[in-house]
């Protein structure tokens, strides 16, 4: 959820900021070309979706919500890491 309270439905490193998208799917390297998130396959071994979260307009960060680990073998955890300013270099 960004600081106005909207509902930001993509992950860090998805920079187009479309809704269900990791970075993996939009550079289509994610583990599974059928799915937009490597985590949304729900297999073994574990997969992860990382990337940062670059639109400043969203930011900080308010809240992280999470579904769809409803399965008996499914779980989730997440970081969300300190806040890194990054300058752009000439």
């Amino acid at each position: 959820m960004s600081r106005d309270g909207d509902i930001m439905l993509y992950w860090g490193g998805a920079t187009s900021r479309r809704d269900h998208y990791c970075a993996c799917g939009e550079t289509g390297s994610c583990d599974d070309s059928e799915f937009n998130c490597n985590c949304d396959k729900n297999r073994e071994p574990e997969t992860t979706d990382e990337g940062y979260l670059t639109d400043k307009s969203k930011l900080p960060v308010t809240r992280l919500m999470f579904g769809d680990t409803g399965g008996t073998r499914e779980f989730g955890w997440h970081t969300l890491g300190k806040l890194e300013c990054m300058g752009l270099r000439k």
